[in-house]
């Protein structure tokens, strides 16, 4: 993927989710298909993330829905991955405690979907591993839009 769809798939979560939630993670295999490593992974990710989401719906907590976004980076010896998603849809400000423990099992099933994905443990996470972007938040949401667009372009390839 390069550097403008990155950004155009940034943007379109953004235009869509007030808050984001943007976790980021490396799938560590050396494989020579990254296109069917990825889609086998987003395969994998998608249910374990529903049945997340079904869990929140039936403890009666707020739950709108939300349309998954990945941005791929492929660089040696790694896949990077970054995994876009409505921040509502897990976690709701000062009614679900803190946001780390929401993002908690996100991390659990993407270490779930690496796992029956490539039959081996191959997720590492990022530091830090989530960025939160809050379009109500002026002041805060430019600084923390240019970190993230800082931090794809850095792992870009050839650059």
């Amino acid at each position: 993927m390069d550097f403008t769809t990155a950004q155009r798939t940034l943007q379109s979560a953004i235009d869509q989710y007030p808050r984001l939630v943007a976790l980021t993670f490396a799938l560590n295999i050396q494989t020579r298909d990254s296109e069917m490593l990825q889609s086998r992974f987003q395969a994998e990710f998608s249910p374990l993330l529903d049945t997340l989401i079904n869990d929140r719906i039936e403890a009666g907590k707020i739950t709108p829905p939300t349309q998954l976004r990945f941005i791929w980076l492929h660089t040696q010896p790694a896949l990077h991955g970054l995994l876009l998603l409505n921040q509502n849809s897990i976690w709701q400000t000062y009614k679900d405690g803190e946001i780390s423990a929401a993002i908690a099992p996100i991390i659990c099933c993407l270490s779930q979907a690496g796992e029956l994905a490539t039959k081996i443990q191959c997720v590492t996470l990022s530091s830090p591993s989530y960025i939160q972007l809050d379009r109500n938040d002026q002041e805060d949401f430019h600084h923390v839009y240019t970190l993230l667009k800082q931090r794809i372009y850095s792992l870009m390839p050839d650059y």
